[in-house]
């Protein structure tokens, strides 16, 4: 009885053991599951990570840590601080060291040899609760910085560009304090100088009695070379006469190489000079006044930046010299009044671009030109005794304005304002000029005299600026936030494209493995066995496109690599005509091959370069017809390889031509709809030839011209 109590205790302690034995099988497998899900994670993630225990000693690390660390299998268990990198960062193991002791995750930004990082090192619990090391990541944002750094010198270059506007309001606030001509011209030139970055300068005044040129202003050039040009002629060896000539700007690149410039070509080398660039100015009523050049000391072309600010900086130049004429013309004429008061009255009558009037001490209207009655619309009958002031607004009136002006003239001679002034019928106009006392033969001051032109339009082209640059600040700032867009939806686009073909892979292998243990089988009937040959050829071709994609994912993330090797080009190509020959033969096309190449040796990816070859022959094949023609040849020349493939079939159209070499892009979606396939041979072929340091090109004289692929390598000639 004891025996068999027994035996039923045995027993039950044997099925609990069971038990036991199963659920731990389960958790074993369920482990492994896990473990496998983590390395396919890790394998899949573009993030550079690295896994530390306590000691900072190397515990786990994803593949996209081995290119900038250096990594081998055997580095696990090895000290991070034993580790080479190509990082800019000496402070990894103190931020490791910190993430650990004050649980505290540092990040920052660090530089790597031809891109930027984010670096992150952060504390992970091991299953107990307890600190069990840091994992540092490295977050790859090289487009993200080179995207800023575009910003930055957008808004520097618009910065810039304020900076000019700016810098000649100012200078024009201030142009009417100086009665010189020469004087008033010259802080105006040097600021055209330093904004188009020149080294030498000048204004010359047109003098349209003897048709030449005289300067009146410069910057740079040495007093003898001066004298040389002080006087030119309007003709076609200098660029200022014809600039004047034409009424154009005239840009001479090199003086050198200008044919009509050549008269001048001493003196250029004299001044150090290589580089002209003239613009001509005019009044209000295009008439000419003179031409502003600047000079530079080598072959230059001005940006369109730089000519839109010349033009605005060439209008200040000629409304300061036409004032100042004007201004010269009346002191001239104020002078001759004292013998002839009618060649005064002339004078101020054909200034027809400038309101000209004369007051008392009352300020009550004398004198009203032409100009005058032009611009604010009074009659001379109706201004004659009116008080000046009816032309100040009336919140000027209010503020006291008209007598300020006058009281400024009386003390200090002349008072120069830019204020908003009013017609006759009470429309406004933004007025720009000076009020000036009036002398007799002895000194003595008689009266008032003001000059000023209507200046809407300029101020009105000013705030249009000021308005453009809010707009342009405005787009810079959508066009980064669509950028930011486009580039996740890039990323996105790429870990799908990733993940989609290693999924696509995993179960293709027992596919594979099937069909070749099943064709090796003597039982299998005929027809049983073509299914097989059936099957085996759509799995080669499926894994060709899923390899294709994950070359694609890799050119897209920068990962793509060759691996060189010394090897023979004709022999690679003639591997890939061996591939090809099947198709070639089942379309009953013909292949001419001539392998004419004297030096086929460098140094390359043998297998890639064949399937570049082989990319090539199997499109010619496919875009050719039934009985088609198709040439493949090679050539030597300089420490160069060729390789041309050309077919006669259905050719390339003109516009398809500069996107073949994109990605998922067949010349059309009739040619993907007749044709099949994904696009993304010659897109890898590109990229592996641009990885050898060589070029692709396709030519084609249209549809149904066939087309012609022709790829150049670098050779590496053998050693004597």
């Amino acid at each position: 009885m004891a025996a068999y109590v027994g035996r039923e205790e045995l027993q039950s302690v044997d099925e609990e053991l069971g038990t036991v034995n199963q659920e731990l099988k389960s958790k074993v497998e369920e482990l492994g599951r896990a473990n496998s899900d983590l390395h396919v994670l890790m394998g899949a993630n573009a993030i550079a990570t690295i896994f530390l225990d306590r000691e900072l000693r190397i515990v786990r690390y994803t593949p996209s840590a081995v290119d900038l660390f250096s990594l081998i299998p055997t580095d696990i268990g090895r000290p991070l601080g034993d580790l080479t990198h190509r990082l800019d960062y000496p402070e990894m193991e103190r931020d490791a060291r910190r993430a650990l002791g004050e649980l505290m995750p540092p990040e920052r930004e660090v530089q790597a040899a031809g891109g930027w990082y984010l670096a992150r090192t952060l504390p992970y619990r091991s299953a107990d609760d307890h600190i069990g090391g840091v994992v540092l990541t490295l977050v790859d944002i090289t487009a993200r910085r080179q995207a800023e750094d575009a910003l930055r010198e957008l808004q520097a270059e618009q910065a810039s560009d304020l900076a000019a506007i700016l810098r000649l309001q100012e200078l024009s606030a201030r142009i009417l304090s100086s009665a010189d001509l020469p004087a008033l011209l010259k802080p105006l030139l040097d600021a055209t100088v330093e904004m188009q970055g020149a080294d030498f300068g000048s204004v010359q005044l047109h003098d349209s009695f003897l048709e030449r040129l005289d300067v009146v202003a410069q910057h740079g050039f040495d007093t003898a070379i001066l004298q040389r040009f002080a006087s030119v002629a309007i003709d076609e060896s200098t660029s200022s006469g014809r600039s004047i000539a034409q009424r154009r700007r005239v840009v001479v690149f090199d003086v050198n190489e200008d044919e009509r410039y050549a008269p001048m070509r001493q003196l250029a080398a004299d001044a150090g000079f290589r580089a002209v660039h003239s613009t001509p100015l005019f009044d209000r009523n295009d008439a000419p006044l003179g031409v502003l050049t600047t000079h530079f000391r080598e072959p230059h072309q001005p940006s369109p930046r730089v000519q839109r600010l010349t033009d605005l900086y060439a209008r200040q130049f000629a409304d300061v010299i036409a004032f100042k004429l004007a201004e010269q013309s009346l002191r001239t004429s104020e002078e001759s009044s004292r013998a002839s008061e009618e060649r005064l009255r002339l004078v101020i009558e054909n200034a027809r671009e400038y309101a000209i009037f004369s007051a008392d001490f009352d300020r009550r209207i004398t004198s009203w030109n032409s100009g005058a009655e032009r611009l604010i619309g009074y009659s001379e009958s109706e201004a004659i005794g009116l008080s000046a002031d009816v032309i100040f607004t009336p919140e000027d009136r209010a503020a006291g304005a008209p007598e300020q002006e006058a009281n400024v003239a009386f003390i200090e001679g002349r008072s120069a304002d830019e204020r908003w002034h009013v017609r006759k019928d009470g429309s406004r106009f933004w007025g720009s000029g000076a009020m000036m006392a009036m002398h007799d033969a002895n000194n003595r001051t008689f009266g008032l005299l003001k000059i000023f032109r209507d200046q809407t339009a300029q101020r009105e082209v000013n705030e249009a600026l000021e308005r453009s640059e809010a707009e342009l600040t405005q787009a810079l700032q959508d066009n980064k936030v669509a950028r930011d867009a486009l580039e996740a939806a890039g990323r996105a686009k790429d870990r799908f494209l990733a993940v989609l073909s290693h999924e696509l892979r995993t179960p293709l292998t027992p596919v594979v493995m099937a069909v070749h243990t099943l064709a090796r089988r003597a039982d299998i009937p005929d027809g049983a066995r073509d299914a097989l040959e059936m099957i085996r050829r759509n799995v080669k071709i499926e894994s060709h496109l899923i390899d294709d994609l994950l070359d694609l994912t890799r050119v897209s993330r920068g990962k793509f690599e060759v691996i060189p090797e010394p090897m023979d080009l004709h022999s690679a190509i003639k591997g890939a005509v061996e591939i090809c020959e099947s198709d070639i033969r089942g379309k009953r096309q013909t292949l001419e091959i001539s392998l004419d190449a004297v030096q086929h040796d460098t140094l390359g990816d043998y297998t890639r370069l064949q399937q570049v070859v082989w990319n090539l022959l199997k499109n010619a094949s496919k875009f050719t017809r039934q009985g088609g023609l198709i040439r493949l040849s090679t050539r030597s020349s300089n420490d160069r390889f060729f390789v041309s493939v050309s077919d006669n079939g259905i050719g390339i159209d003109h516009s398809t031509l500069l996107t073949v070499f994109e990605a998922f892009t067949q010349g059309g979606e009739w040619v993907a709809r007749e044709f099949g396939g994904l696009g993304l041979g010659l897109a890898i072929s590109k990229a592996t030839v641009d990885a050898h340091g060589g070029a692709i090109a396709a030519e084609s004289a249209g549809r149904g011209k066939g087309a012609t692929f022709i790829v150049e390598l670098p050779l590496v000639r053998p050693r004597s």
